[in-house]
């Protein structure tokens, strides 16, 4: 996501406040800093899960840089070492594999005059993206079933599949309590709470409910 030059130094205050600032002064209370400390390096990775946000300063941050290298500057192998002095600019910043994918993440760089800040909030990317490519799944058997003419298998598997796509767009904003056990009826009513706010189209969630509906006859007669 980008932000304008207002909204950055608003998002970059509120890190700070909520953040980095306390983590700073318990630190400090427990002599864990050196008196010059200063921070160029900034990362809060945040989880659903009722933990405290884990809050990394300097060379504890763990992070992927993609970066422009300044004219002239070539790598050859991987694990070469990269300079700040080689850098042209920070392209993005991601989460690297020793972290888990799942957790929302604030990255801040402090690179030449300013700070480099990527973030991604949602929760649960790996998890949803494991449900919407089971939806994938369950839709090409709902093609099957149509073209077999075996409808109520069709109702079913369209169902499933069009709850599963839902289910993996709910995951990355939703609560710990419903990730750890979705229902059916928990999902249609938080779907249908979140179209009614006016988020993508109302259709969506008509289809959902009328789906939910045949898939109960054709299963239960």
């Amino acid at each position: 996501m980008t932000l304008d030059e207002e909204g950055g130094n608003n998002f970059f205050r509120q890190v700070w406040s909520l953040w980095v600032t306390p983590e700073i002064l318990r630190r400090k209370e427990k002599n864990r800093l050196p008196i010059d400390f200063a921070v160029d390096k900034v990362q809060i990775l945040i989880s659903l899960e009722e933990k405290p946000p884990i809050v990394r300063l300097n060379e504890e941050v763990i992070a992927k840089l993609i970066c422009k290298f300044k004219s002239g500057i070539r790598k050859q192998v991987i694990g070469e070492p990269v300079f700040w002095k080689e850098i042209e600019d920070i392209l993005d910043i991601k989460l690297s594999e020793h972290d888990n994918p799942d957790l929302a993440h604030i990255t801040m760089v402090l690179f030449r005059k300013g700070w480099k800040i990527v973030f991604d909030l949602r929760n649960n990317k790996r998890k949803a993206k494991q449900l919407f490519d089971t939806a994938e799944e369950f839709l090409n058997s709902a093609k099957r079933a149509l073209e077999d003419g075996s409808l109520r298998v069709f109702s079913d598997n369209l169902f499933s599949a069009v709850e599963l796509c839902i289910t993996s767009q709910l995951f990355v904003m939703s609560e710990y309590e419903y990730v750890r056990k979705p229902t059916h009826a928990w999902t249609q009513k938080k779907y249908n709470d979140f179209i009614n706010i006016g988020n993508y189209k109302e259709e969506y969630k008509k289809i959902l409910n009328k789906l939910s509906g045949l898939r109960n006859h054709a299963r239960y007669h």
